[in-house]
């Protein structure tokens, strides 16, 4: 089973959703949530779910997933954080389950 890499996740999946919330350049590593209000965590946790389900899997049948909510975005002090968690927790299913989540 193949798994995402720290650059595809950042690349692929934290930035574009970033990018759904905020402007910004430059390395995103050490950016903080303090500035995002409550609408901004709820768009940036969908968008993070939407790019990592959305990744292409390298395995026919299969696709990315993550446990995400509301909460997470307060336990994360910066970006890489969040990085971190995306690396650490994300899986593979089979699409065959997909619509059953």
């Amino acid at each position: 089973m193949s798994f995402l890499t720290r650059p595809q996740i950042i690349d692929n999946i934290v930035s574009p959703a970033l990018h759904k919330v905020a402007d910004f350049n430059g390395d995103i590593t050490s950016y903080t949530f303090q500035h995002f209000a409550d609408f901004h965590k709820k768009v940036f946790l969908s968008a993070l779910k939407l790019f990592t389900n959305a990744h292409e899997h390298p395995t026919p049948n299969k696709y990315y997933d993550i446990l995400l909510n509301d909460s997470l975005i307060d336990e994360w002090a910066t970006m890489d954080d969040c990085i971190q968690y995306i690396y650490d927790r994300h899986n593979s299913k089979d699409t065959a389950n997909r619509n059953r989540l």
